[in-house]
């Protein structure tokens, strides 16, 4: 599957409510779109953006489809997906409401990663 570049983020579009646009500028311009970067800055990405979305609840929905999307079409680097899947674990187990993520398909990767690493 071949993944399009994130061309917007719904900040765009939409507002959360929150008056606090520096942190929806640095979310936009630096995490979304670093999540079409080379595989290091991906993976660094993603870990900042789950963090966020675990700190933030008006960003949690921003964040899940992001690294969903990232998820889907990231099969090029195991060590990327692997990251992107312990984010979106997080993610769920702070805002299990908010996250609707194949927990046992996410921890298979993240599991398979931490294999290859070992071996």
């Amino acid at each position: 599957m071949r993944c399009l570049p994130f061309t917007s983020s719904p900040w765009d579009t939409t507002t959360d409510g929150d008056s606090n646009p520096p942190l929806r500028s640095l979310v936009r311009r630096s995490l979304w779109t670093t999540l079409d970067s080379g595989r290091d800055q991906r993976s660094s990405a993603a870990t900042a953006l789950a963090a966020v979305g675990v700190a933030h609840s008006a960003l949690t929905a921003t964040a899940v489809e992001a690294l969903t999307a990232r998820f889907e079409c990231d099969e090029e680097y195991l060590s990327v997906r692997s990251t992107i899947a312990e984010g979106l674990l997080s993610l769920d187990s702070a805002h299990p409401d908010a996250v609707e993520v194949n927990e046992t398909e996410l921890q298979q990767v993240a599991a398979a990663y931490v294999i290859l690493e070992v071996e």
